[in-house]
């Protein structure tokens, strides 16, 4: 999927409180027909009445198909999403998820290669800004679209920089490394746009990011670009292992790409290898590490301002890690620790 800013809409407009989600110009990309409108059209407004909550699976259970349709790839990915986004909403408010609708889910998780619970590829890669689905309404809904349109817009960013890395790694070609860098920092960038993000608005949609039945929920965690820079920068091998581990098990949204990232660090091993072998590399890979170091400390600083909890370790994050902290910055000191042994 091209990831763009949804039309009619600027980056300025993201978390605009003076633009709703129905202001938006849909074209309409409804895989599950009825079931696929009911989650566009009619589930973020019975989740956003509490008098109407009651009548959720009810109403689910009216559109769910029967069977499922001849579909393409992306159709499937699209169903997938939007059939997870009906489970998360009946297990947020303990609901049962009723055997049809865990059936399909089931049934769409195999086709498309994913795990079964909504992913963050999903809300990411999959949601279409032509035809997006939230779980929020009115200025609220455009503010959780505008949290996965950035998060998306970052990717990007993000996948410029893996492309630049692994050439480097498989040519030698170290002035490419600039390129990898000013993408880094055109990433760091687009993260400040989250200072607009209000921690009531999101609120309303994490709540229906959660992890449930052994799966690990949708959470930047599985952000295929931060993962995969980390494979490729520093290389360690619990980095591959548990990348290739989350690989297999449907986390991830483009496979091949993945497998890609894992066969050159296999192959021709980290960035932070290679410096070590070639000290005239040690100031390019000094600014590499620095500026994805950068990146993670803004990252963390939106965590602070916008969930406390997490940095306190006194709430779960939307994986389901009970202490998030822990991950969150022991990422942060490692890159630490490497740029300090350039520098030493």
């Amino acid at each position: 999927m091209v990831l763009t800013i949804p039309e009619g809409l600027s980056i300025h407009d993201l978390f605009s409180p003076n633009k709703s989600l129905e202001d938006l110009c849909r074209t309409p990309n409804r895989p599950l027909g009825a079931f696929s409108d009911f989650v566009v059209k009619r589930l973020p407004f019975i989740l956003a009445d509490s008098d109407c909550k009651e009548i959720l699976p009810q109403a689910i259970e009216q559109t769910i198909p029967v069977s499922l349709p001849v579909l393409s790839d992306d159709a499937v990915r699209l169903a997938h999403l939007d059939v997870q986004m009906a489970v998360q909403s009946l297990l947020r408010h303990e609901f049962p998820k009723g055997k049809h609708l865990q059936s399909l889910a089931t049934q769409l998780a195999q086709r498309s290669g994913q795990t079964n619970i909504i992913t963050y590829s999903a809300l990411i890669f999959d949601n279409p800004t032509s035809d997006p689905r939230t779980f929020t309404q009115g200025v609220a809904g455009l503010a959780e679209l505008s949290f996965y349109t950035l998060h998306g817009l970052i990717e990007a960013q993000l996948s410029d920089a893996v492309r630049s890395v692994r050439f480097t790694l498989s040519t030698h070609y170290f002035e490419r490394l600039e390129q990898a860098r000013a993408s880094l920092e055109k990433a760091q960038s687009l993260m400040h746009c989250f200072d607009k993000l209000t921690s009531a608005y999101f609120a309303a949609f994490r709540q229906y990011l959660f992890a449930h039945d052994g799966f690990t929920g949708p959470s930047g965690v599985f952000s295929p670009g931060f993962r995969q820079l980390d494979t490729l920068l520093l290389g360690e091998p619990v980095d591959l292992d548990k990348l290739t581990d989350d690989l297999n098990a449907g986390y991830f949204p483009d496979r091949k790409d993945i497998a890609d990232t894992i066969a050159h660090v296999r192959q021709w091993g980290s960035l932070f290898n290679l410096a070590q072998q070639k000290p005239i590399l040690g100031k390019s890979m000094g600014a590499i590490l620095t500026a994805n170091l950068d990146l993670r400390r803004d990252h963390y600083a939106q965590i602070r301002r916008l969930i406390p909890g997490i940095i306190e370790n006194s709430m779960a994050g939307t994986s389901g890690d009970q202490r998030p902290n822990v991950l969150l910055t022991d990422r942060m000191r490692r890159y630490s620790e490497a740029i300090r042994s350039l520098t030493a």
